[in-house]
């Protein structure tokens, strides 16, 4: 063998490419799965966006409407100034429900002056709700509350309730 003739062992090799050291996948499972859960939460979640619109407004009234009753019953009747504050908090939760009316999260003068409150009812009932709230509010802010009979705040109240049940009622 000649002498200037490079040996088998120290011959410059070409480089094998990064691609070519990384298995290829014969069937891609893994986006396969990956698509068949994506496509299973968008169902699943479509299917429970759907029912949580689909309730039936008149249960959501009527169901108001109960939880509205056994809270005004379980107000206790020896102290005006909380069965004021309690009756009014009532019917602001049964408004707030069934009128959606933001007037749980207004104070009573910003819910008696809102121009666009409870559009869903007649101004008689407006008038009447605002008659109502101002005396609750009345009852609830006073120093001394010595005049104010329990058993008619929540008379009163319940009295208002059952208006709104019959003038929201479809």
């Amino acid at each position: 063998m000649p002498e200037n003739t490079p040996s088998k062992n120290f011959q410059l090799m070409e480089s094998s490419t990064v691609e070519a050291l990384i298995p290829k996948a014969e069937t891609p499972w893994l986006w396969i799965i990956i698509g068949v859960v994506l496509v299973t939460s968008l169902i699943f979640w479509l299917i429970c966006h759907r029912m949580k619109h689909a309730k039936d407004p008149a249960n959501i009234r009527e169901a108001a409407f109960k939880d509205a009753i056994a809270a005004l019953d379980a107000i206790p009747q020896n102290d005006p100034h909380s069965a004021a504050l309690e009756s009014s908090m009532i019917l602001r939760k049964y408004l707030s429900i069934t009128a959606e009316d933001p007037a749980l999260f207004e104070t009573h003068e910003e819910f008696v002056s809102r121009h666009d409150a409870l559009q869903k009812i007649s101004q008689a009932m407006r008038d009447e709700v605002a008659a109502i709230f101002s005396r609750l509010a009345t009852i609830k802010y006073a120093p001394d509350a010595a005049n104010a009979n329990d058993e008619t705040i929540v008379g009163d109240s319940r009295q208002l309730l059952h208006a709104l049940r019959a003038t929201l009622a479809p």
